[in-house]
């Protein structure tokens, strides 16, 4: 069985807007895929956050326990002193990229680049 092709003729003007349609299609893909990239790396990020507070939170329920069992009677608190409470310092964990995810992002700006240029590049004609 023998295939044969049909060639249709696409005025100048509906290829340069056919062209820029997909370009900024991929760009808008790209997008997407950096900002899935990131809420990955935010996820990971606040699961072990979550995962060091209950690891913090078990160690002061157990520091707690030892200390009301070091005592023989319970002293209750007025309600000035429970609103001034000690409070917790704050502490602020860095995490860094791999290597691998930073040649990704980097990937992905050099393609979003790319495809920048080359709609200027249509634009201009």
């Amino acid at each position: 069985m023998e295939s044969t092709s049909i060639y249709t003729k696409i005025e100048y003007p509906n290829a340069v807007e056919t062209k820029k349609l997909v370009l900024t299609a991929q760009m808008n893909l790209l997008n997407s895929i950096k900002h899935m990239q990131s809420y990955k790396e935010l996820r990971k990020k606040e699961q072990m956050l979550k995962l060091k507070l209950k690891n913090d939170l078990l160690c002061i329920k157990k520091d707690a326990a030892k200390i009301i069992d070091s005592y023989p009677e319970i002293r209750r608190l007025s309600s000035r002193e429970d609103e001034s409470g000690i409070r917790g310092e704050n502490s602020k964990s860095k995490t860094q990229k791999s290597i691998s995810e930073i040649k990704k992002d980097e990937e992905l700006n050099e393609q979003l680049e790319e495809i920048r240029e080359r709609l200027m590049a249509i634009d201009r004609k």
